[in-house]
């Protein structure tokens, strides 16, 4: 069943159906819930009719445009106008006014709605496959009947082919409900026993309707609900074939040794094509930099310039993009349960984890990657689809030669650089960051709002610019469809007005109340719940291996700052009222950020960049000090973040006579990408006629920047690690490494003893 999200996507449904049929519900609905099955009945009764429904709580702007005022509420369209709107569990009169919207389409009452893209032309071939079907399941089974019925669809299929790919006629038989995976393999049987070169039409007839399958979701947007739920529908039923699927995974059309990247990938297989399916049209596979170009160009017209809040747009593609994730769920799944088909599938995801290991990179705009929406939709197929197929394995069963009887240089390994737990630490990181940003912005805005006197209930309506507009918090009427049209104009065209800012910095939405505010912050303290608890989990598993780097100079910049901003001179900004219903509750937010903090208390590198992250030492001591004086976490966190505090002001006197000394430091002891100290000096490659020409850096500042980007700093051509390596284990360039090491002791030691005191 479609579910609704938003007014684009429902006014996109009565432009193009004929007869569309809503249901407005909530889940804690007794009537609902009561309702429902029947509901579902009718959709399947009635296939010629678009049936949807709406949860009201989650779309309360699409329930206002159309005035829902009580539920169940079933809404008919007929011509992209409400032909009748029910209040109650009426089934009975439900189901008489679709029989009746039918009717009037039957008559010609409406204009023909836009062709699908699936060829409708199948009816005679389904009828055959009817046929066939009752000759396999008749108790007598009758073989001559099933002959008739295989010979008539090879010739109807044949036929077909001069219009279209060899087989595509059968793809609206794989969608439709009558599908008998019997008639299929029976089918299937038959032409493999036909003389030669008859007998090899299966692979043809799968190819082709694979290739069909293709094309159709490159061209097909998030927004063609119906034609998605076809086309996967008509996939899950050819992975239901005994006869198909063999011939499915193993042909260049689900995977292929031959592709080298990620578009690739996206373009020319099968569940790349389905998992990639976007906000745009991917036939005509646009590559870089062309792509960036068309990608932009289709963000802009789905978020214009003019209208300043998206917040709305971006919850519906949200939710459609988790209504299409849940769909694919079905397909890879059926895959992975059956031998045939899980070993391909498993080399396909493992092929595009592997091609797009690039996303690691901050420097990946013309890299032909896989899109984001494709990896999004990949991740959410691997963790809720493939992980739990590994999970029915029984650990006892594994032998014992596979198991570590020391796992401790796995770990070792693991936590070392350049490792995918470093690459994975920068993103949790990132994330992290990013949800304490929108956290504390939500609050800035209520605190505002709060201040300024605005109305704080559940039920007030938003401010509008000017006296003549009609208020959002009111209910449109409804003439015919035309109330979905205009909210649907309003929605797009919404303007937002510009407030005064408290201290200029921080403006309010006009059109957002202080509740709706509210609803928005309970998801962001979610997504920060979600994300600070995944690093504490990475922390406590591999804090050494985390701590490392410049991860833990990000890792330090994250946790002060947030915990300043919460426990700071300016925290009571975050101050809300009603904080009891938006799930707010500061001290364990704080408490989070303690305990992911404290998990680097003993590393002396994680300390040194603590005291240099950018945030003034002495905020971030006061703020430990408040958290320790009022008792803000509990007993545990609070003597771990004594011993932090302690340790901070050790390490921030030694950084202090550090940076005396390594202030008249010569240039040949510096850095020479970050003018740091120069303490694990490598050479970057070059072809120099005199060693002493060479220019060293720090080997950790070399491995975070070909991390971003593999090229050289100077000189812009390909460089990657392994090559750096080589050349600094060439005889001369080691030699002259150590010569610079030596030089920079012996000037370090002097410096020393200039500042003792005599």
């Amino acid at each position: 069943m479609l579910e609704i999200n938003g007014l684009q996507q429902l006014h996109s449904l009565i432009e193009r159906e004929p007869v569309v049929v809503v249901e407005f519900y909530t889940d804690w609905c007794g009537a609902c819930q009561i309702v429902r099955n029947q509901y579902e009945a009718m959709s399947n009764i009635y296939s010629s009719v678009m049936f949807g429904k709406c949860n009201i709580e989650r779309s309360r702007d699409l329930a206002q445009a159309l005035s829902i005022e009580s539920i169940p509420t079933f809404v008919v369209w007929l011509s992209g106008e409400v032909h009748k709107t029910i209040r109650g569990a009426d089934v009975d009169t439900l189901r008489a006014t679709v029989e009746g919207a039918m009717r009037n389409v039957q008559g010609g009452a409406l204009p023909e709605s836009r062709k699908s893209r699936i060829n409708s032309s199948g009816a005679e071939l389904a009828q055959r496959m009817e046929a066939l079907a009752r000759a396999i399941n008749s108790a007598s089974a009758d073989k001559a009947a099933e002959q008739v019925a295989c010979d008539a669809i090879c010739a109807m299929i044949e036929k077909d082919s001069k219009s279209q790919p060899f087989g595509v006629v059968l793809l609206p038989y794989f969608a439709s409900t009558g599908f008998d995976a019997r008639a299929i393999d029976a089918l299937f049987t038959y032409i493999k026993s036909r003389e030669h070169p008859q007998c090899r039409e299966c692979e043809f007839i799968v190819n082709g309707l694979v290739t069909y399958l293709i094309e159709c979701f490159l061209s097909v947007t998030l927004n063609d609900t119906k034609e998605l739920d076809v086309l996967r529908r008509a996939l899950y039923s050819m992975v239901c074939c005994s006869s198909i699927l063999p011939i499915l995974v193993s042909s260049h059309l689900f995977y292929s040794d031959s592709i080298t990247d990620g578009l690739q990938l996206e373009y020319n297989t099968l569940l790349g094509a389905l998992l990639g399916v976007s906000i745009h049209d991917r036939s005509a596979r646009a590559v870089p930099p062309f792509l960036e170009i068309f990608q932009q160009k289709v963000l802009m017209e789905t978020f214009p310039n003019g209208t300043d809040d998206h917040s709305i747009k971006i919850f519906e593609l949200q939710l459609c993009m988790e209504s299409c994730c849940a769909a694919n769920k079905s397909i890879i799944l059926a895959l992975l349960h059956s031998k045939v088909s899980r070993f391909p599938t498993l080399r396909f995801l493992g092929t595009a984890l592997r091609l797009n290991a690039s996303y690691s990179k901050t420097m990946r705009r013309n890299l032909p990657l896989s899109s984001q929406f494709f990896m999004v939709q990949m991740n959410d197929v691997l963790v809720e689809a493939a992980l739990p197929v590994f999970s029915c394995f029984d650990p006892q069963s594994i032998p014992a030669v596979y198991v570590l009887n020391d796992p401790s240089p796995v770990r070792e390994e693991f936590q070392m650089d350049g490792t995918i737990l470093e690459r994975f630490s920068h993103m949790v990181i990132a994330d992290v960051n990013d949800s304490v940003d929108q956290l504390t912005e939500t609050l800035l805005k209520m605190n505002q709002l709060m201040s300024s006197g605005a109305d704080l209930s559940e039920n007030a309506s938003p401010s509008r610019p000017g006296n003549g507009g009609v208020s959002v918090g009111a209910p449109l009427q409804s003439n015919g469809g035309s109330a979905v049209s205009r909210a649907y104009a309003q929605e797009r065209g919404r303007s937002q007005s510009e407030e005064d800012e408290d201290n200029g910095e921080y403006s309010t939405d006009s059109s957002m109340t202080y509740h709706r505010m509210g609803l928005d912050l309970k998801e962001r303290i979610h997504l920060f719940e979600a994300s600070i608890d995944l690093f504490i989990q990475l922390a406590e598993s591999f804090s050494k291996g985390v701590a490392q780097n410049m991860v833990a100079q990000q890792i330090g910049q994250m946790l002060a700052r947030s915990l300043t901003c919460f426990v700071g001179t300016e925290s009571k900004r975050l101050k809300i009222e009603h904080p009891e219903r938006y799930n707010f509750r500061p001290r364990e937010i704080l408490g989070r950020l303690v305990r992911c903090l404290v998990q680097f208390r003993r590393f002396h590198n994680f300390l040194r960049c603590l005291c240099n992250c950018g945030v003034p030492l002495n905020d971030i001591l006061k703020a430990m000090r408040t958290v320790v004086d009022r008792g803000l976490v509990s007993e545990s966190l609070t003597w771990k973040l004594n011993e932090i505090a302690s340790a901070l002001e050790a390490v921030s006197a030694e950084i202090n006579e550090d940076e005396a000394l390594w202030d008249e430091a010569p240039e040949y002891a510096l850095d020479a990408l970050l003018s740091t100290p120069l303490l694990n000096p490598l050479a970057l490659p070059a072809d120099v006629k005199d060693l002493n020409d060479l220019v060293y850096a720090n080997e950790e500042t070399i491995h975070h920047l070909l991390l971003s980007e593999c090229k050289h700093p100077f000189t812009k051509k390909y460089l990657d690690e392994k090559m750096v390596r080589e050349f600094n284990e060439r005889e001369d360039v080691s030699r002259a490494r150590q010569q610079l090491q030596d030089r920079i002791a012996q000037w370090l030691n002097d410096a020393k003893k200039k500042r003792q005191p005599n």
